[in-house]
Parts: structure tokens; C-alpha cells; sequence
């Protein structure tokens, strides 16, 4: 190095640390009720690829793996109607890179907004928001008394109502 205004002395063995480069611009798609897909843009080094990190949102509890060098993976066996932290990190022969951290959701798989209505003795109504990947619905019910019987039904997925009357008292055995 030479200082200011001419001849400066040299400077031997100046050590200058460079961080190791992180992926960047974390984006979540094709998200669905088991799974997402999580990408990244890559690193502008050689990588041995990437490290993926994943824990539902408010835990400690973080799956990690080796993903190889892509810039995208989808993760699967998720919990539906959960949000996950995320986080990437790029893995060189020399170490780990700071983490890209982001977060992705899992659709929600259970119906919503139940409501019930004209309720009576043996009888009442109940309806519910349909849900957009429902291939049936099934209601099943558990009355206080266990001298109440109640079948469970299957209803088809074009329904968001039901009247269910017909309470039985449970069928005795004799012995």
C-alpha cells in the first residue's frame, strides 16, 4: 500500500476477511396443504451447494439438510395450516455462509366458519365455508349423553349445509 502523496512504504501480510456469500432473494410458491416450494437466487461462487433449514414458526425444533447445488427444493410432509421459518445457507469447502431466512405457509386443510342454527330437542342445522379441495365432508358428532346415538354422515363437497335430526337413544343389549 502506499500512503498519500508519493512513495509510501509497503505493507506485507495484511490479511483482509471477506465473508463467505449468502444466496439471496428468498421466494416461497406451489404452496399446498403438505408441502411448498422454497428458491433462492445463487450464489455468484462455487458452492458445494446448499444447507436447507426449516422449523414451524415459534420453535426451536429446525429440520436441516443438504440440498446439493439447485437453487430450489420443494419440502413435504408439512403440517397444513402452518407457517414455517426457513432458512438457506450455501456450503463452500471453507464453511457455511450467513443464512437467507424467510418464512412459508402450508394451506389450511379444515373447514371454517361453522355455524349451527334452528337448533331444537332432537334436531338442528349447521352449515360451514366451503373448502375449495374438498372431495366430501364428514360430520360426526359426540352428544354429552352416551345414551344418544348419532351415525356419522358423508356429505358431498357441492354441500355447505345439513340438517341433522334423528337423535336415536343408543340401542341396548340384553344379556
Amino acid at each position: 500500500m502506499r500512503g498519500r502523496g508519493g512513495r509510501g512504504q509497503r505493507v506485507n501480510n495484511v490479511k483482509i476477511e471477506l465473508g463467505l456469500l449468502s444466496p439471496r432473494n428468498l421466494r416461497v410458491s406451489d404452496e399446498w396443504y403438505t408441502r411448498f416450494r422454497v428458491s433462492w437466487d445463487p450464489v455468484s461462487a462455487p458452492v458445494q451447494g446448499y444447507k436447507l433449514m426449516y422449523s414451524p414458526q415459534g420453535t426451536d425444533r429446525y429440520v436441516d439438510f443438504f440440498v446439493g447445488d439447485v437453487a430450489s427444493y420443494t419440502l413435504h410432509n408439512l403440517q397444513p395450516g402452518t407457517t414455517y421459518d426457513v432458512k438457506v445457507i450455501a456450503q463452500y469447502t471453507g464453511g457455511l455462509s450467513a443464512p437467507l431466512a424467510g418464512a412459508g405457509t402450508t394451506l389450511y386443510l379444515n373447514v371454517t366458519n361453522i355455524e349451527t342454527y334452528n337448533v331444537d330437542h332432537d334436531t338442528f342445522c349447521v352449515k360451514w365455508t366451503a373448502h375449495r379441495a374438498a372431495t366430501s365432508y364428514r360430520i360426526k358428532l359426540n352428544p354429552v349423553h352416551r345414551s344418544v346415538y348419532f351415525q356419522d354422515l358423508v356429505i358431498n363437497p357441492r354441500s355447505t349445509m345439513e340438517l341433522l335430526a334423528g337423535y336415536r337413544k343408543r340401542p341396548t343389549t340384553n344379556r
